[in-house]
């Protein structure tokens, strides 16, 4: 995941999906919606890399600063309705 500063309705980040071999999978691009001093409410939407498993269309990811994690849940219930709490990668 990247994330950059942005306004409502503007692109704030990408999510990028590999599978277990380190392969490209699918990409999110994350449009926000509304913002907190601690959480971002996105609209995502996957983009394929052309091997037919994102599950495409639009749905609702939020990310939340909590005791120094970013938590990451999305609605996406193609993909199992996902959540993680993330590390940041220097």
């Amino acid at each position: 995941m990247t994330l950059k500063g942005g306004r409502a309705g503007q692109e704030v980040g990408r999510v990028r999906q590999h599978d277990i071999l380190g392969n490209f999978i699918c990409e999110d691009t994350l449009v926000l919606r509304t913002a907190t001093a601690d959480t971002l409410v996105t609209k995502g939407s996957a983009s394929d890399a052309s091997t037919g498993v994102c599950t495409g269309g639009t749905h609702t990811v939020t990310l939340r600063l909590e005791d120094g994690k970013l938590h990451y849940v999305s609605d996406d219930a193609a993909a199992g309705r996902p959540r993680a709490t993330l590390d940041r990668a220097e």
